[in-house]
């Protein structure tokens, strides 16, 4: 992964599902000519789908639309997309709609931006979401912190996560990652809520990338104290790139 994506992949990891997250399509399209544009259209399926360790459904089908990168020159990338979601079992469905910067600097990169959270049954209070995040290479691991702000709430979340891309040959790839999450008067966790383990394998097919994955959240501290349950549960994505 190159330094430049690891911030961008923890503000995912951050403000978007894990869906999103987790399988490595935040491979970014880079011409190093100004204003040039990529883009991917990702499908997937998860068994269930956990949401900063909550469940909110079994059988999640996803649709991601998502313009990455425009390259405004110096290092700097636009990134915008949606997100849509629903679950087989529950009829929940969900929009996200996200856009952010990310900042290449050199051994480190930066990201911002925001994400508008909607549920089309009403579920969910709709949110805005502005978030932050920086990563860089450390050890042989890309490390990351993310930090963010839930404006319906008032309440943060922040994320320490590390990970690990081990190639296998010219079109697959393991994936492993793992993250310690933090809620500040998140959904009444004021201390660690849990922690994300997955295990990823990308394989490369022409312009599109099958990733079959396993992962798991632990419940932890107060995050068990206010109701979360330990998950377990996979799926597989299939992006195409343009």
């Amino acid at each position: 992964m190159k330094i430049r994506n690891i911030a961008a992949g923890c503000a995912l990891l951050l403000a978007v599902s894990p869906a999103i997250a987790g399988d490595d399509k935040a491979a970014t399209f880079d011409s190093g000519e100004p204003f040039s544009l990529g883009a991917d259209i990702t499908l997937g399926y998860d068994t269930e789908y956990v949401f900063r360790g909550a469940s909110l459904g079994n059988d999640l089908l996803t649709t991601t639309v998502n313009l990455n990168t425009i390259s405004l020159g110096d290092g700097m990338d636009l990134d915008l997309g949606a997100w849509y979601a629903n679950t087989y079992d529950s009829a929940y469905t969900e929009l996200d709609l996200f856009g952010g910067v990310t900042v290449d600097l050199g051994d480190a990169s930066l990201s911002a931006g925001i994400t508008y959270y909607t549920s089309g049954d009403g579920s969910l209070d709709n949110t805005v979401e502005p978030y932050v995040g920086i990563g860089t290479a450390l050890g042989g691991l890309d490390v990351s912190l993310g930090y963010a702000y839930d404006t319906e709430i008032d309440g943060a979340y922040i994320a320490i996560g590390a990970g690990k891309s081990l190639e296998l040959s010219d079109s697959i790839t393991v994936d492993v990652s793992a993250s310690l999450n933090y809620g500040d008067d998140y959904f009444g966790v004021e201390g660690f809520n849990n922690i994300d383990l997955r295990l990823g394998l990308p394989m490369a097919l022409g312009d599109a990338t099958l990733t079959p994955y396993i992962a798991g959240s632990i419940a932890v501290d107060d995050g068990d104290e206010a109701g979360l349950d330990d998950h377990i549960y996979g799926g597989v994505s299939l992006s195409i790139s343009f």
